[in-house]
């Protein structure tokens, strides 16, 4: 989890303290609808995985992003 955390504070430019599970990525932390999928993509290199589009257009939360990843390990 840290580490997808750490993912979305750097792609996003957001302290990691101010990231928790249930931040909305939109709402609380400021990400457009472009910064999504870009970050899907920086996990999917991470963790050498591959996350389907229906699932990326799914995500809203941190904790969905975490579940997805978590999902394809």
């Amino acid at each position: 989890m840290q580490e997808i955390i750490k993912i979305i504070s750097e792609h996003l430019d957001v302290d990691q303290s101010k990231i928790t599970p249930s931040s909305n990525l939109i709402d609380d932390l400021n990400a457009d609808w472009l910064d999504i999928p870009e970050i899907v993509i920086a996990c999917e290199e991470k963790y050498t995985i591959h996350i389907e589009d229906s699932v990326t257009e799914s995500i809203k939360t941190v904790q969905d992003l975490i579940t997805a990843v978590e999902n394809k390990k």
